[in-house]
């Protein structure tokens, strides 16, 4: 069935514009808003558990650590006190000498005709150094021959008169007291030709000092005579001229001196003080360098050959002499020198690291640990008595054994039997460097 059409009725007519409308906006569905509100419920749990895990995990870490610490022993580096197997080498201040050094004086007195030798002059053995003048000396010689030969003819006419004496004799022309009378003539006129000789021996040997002679060869180290200097037997009276020295001091102010030094420095002698914990270990024949500082401390090799035979009590060393060999003259007498001595001790003492000492006012104290059970050790202080110290180590002589073990931080506190962990590996002697155990340790 059709219903009939009914015609619309056509709107107003009006003046006014024509206004736009919005687009509709479909109102957004349940289930979207339900997926949404999920995820960022989802996000902010995540969130929440990435901070939150994190902090829990941390502190239970602290936690255990704390537990850790306060459960585990103090770690302790240790070093052991031994006796050094190695040979000590020493290095010693020496004075350096001449082999052989002599100062010349003269033995009769006179004035200096000629001297042959300056300072630093090498010279021979018998060498003449100068000659005196012994205007006297001369004269006594003659008169002493002179004597002497009236002597031996005072002698020829005693044997003369004695053998015709004995005729006499033999034939009892006189009596035995003239015998023996004549008999004493000719041996008292022996006996004085025997003094003239030996007088005139004693003048010709003192005659001979009137040339001054090198007593063995070497250098002429000091020259204290000139061309006309007064000579006594205590020396030059005169005023000395050596090197630097001024001829017109007065001879009253100066003391007499020697008319030259010589030196023999083909080998010079070096003496040298042993300190006594050494003094077990040197004997003669032990090899010791020479170093000398001003020749870029070259060595130059020499031997111990005697020793005095006994420690100074003042400074409880021995006196050691060494010869150095000096073929090329470079070494020079009163140079300082300093003995290198390589020494294996006998019965050495006990080296520890300096670190281990512990300074407390009832004496100096070590730290040692007796190892246990574990890798643990027991503390104990002991009271030791310090020989030496070389700055990095120090030798004890009493207070502990051989191999025992010492902390080498000896500025930690411990009490005496006291539980600690003995370090599996250390550092050098002069300072240990602990390394913690294995987690889990105690």
């Amino acid at each position: 069935m059709i219903s009939p059409k009914v015609e619309e009725a056509a709107p107003p007519a009006t003046t006014a514009p024509q206004v736009e409308t919005a687009p509709q906006v479909a109102p957004m569905s349940t289930k979207r808003v339900t997926r949404i509100g999920i995820a960022f419920a989802v996000v902010l749990v995540g969130l929440l558990l990435l901070g939150i895990l994190p902090r829990r995990s941390l502190q239970n870490q602290l936690n255990a650590a704390v537990v850790s610490a306060t459960d585990a022993l103090p770690i302790v580096a240790v070093a052991k006190a031994q006796r050094p197997t190695t040979p000590n080498t020493v290095l010693l201040p020496g004075t350096m000498e001449a082999l052989h050094e002599a100062a010349l004086y003269a033995r009769v007195s006179g004035y200096v005709r000629r001297w042959y030798a300056d300072i630093g002059t090498p010279v021979r053995a018998g060498q003449t150094l100068a000659d005196i003048d012994v205007p006297e000396l001369q004269q006594s010689v003659l008169q002493a021959r002179a004597q002497l030969a009236q002597m031996q003819s005072a002698l020829v006419l005693a044997r003369s008169n004695l053998e015709r004496y004995r005729l006499l004799a033999a034939d009892s022309a006189i009596t035995a007291q003239e015998y023996q009378m004549i008999q004493q003539t000719y041996d008292a006129a022996g006996a004085n030709v025997r003094a003239a000789e030996a007088y005139l021996r004693g003048l010709l040997s003192t005659l001979q000092y009137a040339q001054v002679r090198a007593p063995f060869s070497g250098l002429v180290v000091a020259r204290n005579v000139e061309n006309g200097a007064l000579i006594t037997t205590a020396g030059a009276s005169s005023a000395p001229l050596t090197a630097g020295g001024s001829q017109f001091t007065p001879a009253t102010n100066v003391a007499a001196a020697s008319l030259f030094r010589v030196a023999q420095t083909d080998t010079m002698r070096v003496y040298v003080s042993i300190p006594q914990p050494y003094v077990a270990s040197i004997r003669a024949g032990l090899p010791a360098d020479l170093v000398i500082a001003n020749l870029n401390n070259q060595a130059f090799r020499g031997t111990i050959v005697r020793t005095a035979g006994a420690v100074d009590p003042n400074t409880r060393t021995l006196l050691a002499e060494v010869d150095v060999p000096n073929p090329e003259r470079v070494l020079l007498p009163g140079m300082y020198a300093q003995l290198r001595i390589t020494v294996q001790r006998v019965n050495a003492p006990l080296v520890i690291p300096s670190t281990a000492l512990v300074a407390r006012t009832s004496g100096p104290q070590v730290i040692e640990v007796i190892p246990t059970a574990g890798g643990r050790g027991t503390v104990h202080l002991r009271s030791v008595q310090v020989a030496r110290d070389y700055g990095s180590t120090l030798e004890i002589v009493s207070g502990l054994t051989d191999g025992s073990l010492v902390a080498t931080i000896g500025t930690q506190i411990f009490t005496d039997g006291q539980t600690v962990r003995i370090a599996t590996s250390t550092a050098d002697s002069a300072g240990a460097k602990a390394v913690a155990p294995a987690k889990g340790g105690k």
